[in-house]
C-alpha cells in the first residue's frame, strides 16, 4: 500500500507563503478560500494528535511546538493583511476574515498581538463621528468602527493584562445608553401604542 509522505507545515506552509498573501491581496474571489485554508493549517499544524502523542509522547511535542513557531512566525505578515481586508469589506461578507482572524491570534507571538491590538484601539479612537459622509468606496464610519470593535475583540483572549484593561477602558463607552437615546426611542413608542401591541 502506498502512503503519501506528508511534509511538516514549518517546512511546507514558508513556500507558500508569499503566495497566499499575494492571492489574499489581489483575488477577492478566492479570499475565502484561502482564509478557510490557513484555518486549517493552522489547526491541523498544532493539534496534538492522540495516536501520536500515545507512540511517542515527547518527540510529538517537539514537532507541534516547531510547527506552531514556524506557521506563527508568519502571523506579522497574514495580520496586517487581514486587518486591512476586514476594515474595508462589507459587514455582510467578512466573517470568514474575522475568523482567520482568529486562527492567526492562536499562533502570533503575543509582542505582536499587543502591538497590533494598540494599532487597533488607536483607529478605533481615530473613527470619525457618525456625521461625516464616507468617501466613495469606503465603509461609514460607524461600520469602521465596529470592525475595530470586532478585530479588538478577536484580540482579547491572547492579550496580557494592561491590553486587556485598555481594552475594557476603550469599550465601555461604547456600550454606555445615552438619555437622549433612550427618550427619542420612548417618545416613539408612546406616539404609535398600536406598534406594540402583541396580537
Amino acid at each position: 500500500m502506498l502512503r503519501r509522505a506528508r511534509s511538516p507545515a514549518r517546512q511546507a506552509f514558508p513556500k507558500l507563503a508569499r503566495e497566499l498573501g499575494t492571492a489574499l491581496n489581489n483575488e477577492p474571489e478566492l479570499r475565502p478560500t484561502i482564509c478557510a485554508a490557513l484555518g486549517r493549517l493552522i489547526k491541523s499544524s498544532c493539534a496534538f494528535s492522540t495516536a501520536a502523542g500515545a507512540a511517542d509522547g515527547a518527540a510529538a511535542g517537539q514537532r507541534i511546538a516547531a510547527n506552531r513557531a514556524a506557521v506563527g512566525a508568519f502571523a506579522k505578515n497574514f495580520l496586517p493583511i487581514l486587518f486591512n481586508l476586514y476594515t474595508t469589506t462589507p459587514p455582510d461578507v467578512r466573517n470568514y476574515l474575522l475568523d482567520a482572524v482568529r486562527s492567526w491570534v492562536a499562533v502570533a507571538d503575543k509582542p505582536l498581538l499587543n502591538n497590533l491590538f494598540a494599532t487597533v484601539v488607536r483607529k478605533l479612537l481615530d473613527v470619525p463621528d457618525a456625521a461625516a459622509a464616507p468617501a466613495a468606496g469606503q465603509l461609514a464610519p460607524q461600520a469602521v468602527r465596529h470592525a475595530m470593535l470586532d478585530l479588538a475583540l478577536a484580540l482579547a483572549p491572547a492579550l496580557d493584562g494592561a491590553s486587556a484593561g485598555l481594552l475594557y477602558r476603550t469599550v465601555t463607552p461604547f456600550l454606555v445608553v445615552r438619555p437622549g437615546h433612550v427618550r427619542r426611542a420612548k417618545q416613539r413608542r408612546a406616539r404609535s401604542p398600536q406598534a406594540w401591541r402583541l396580537v
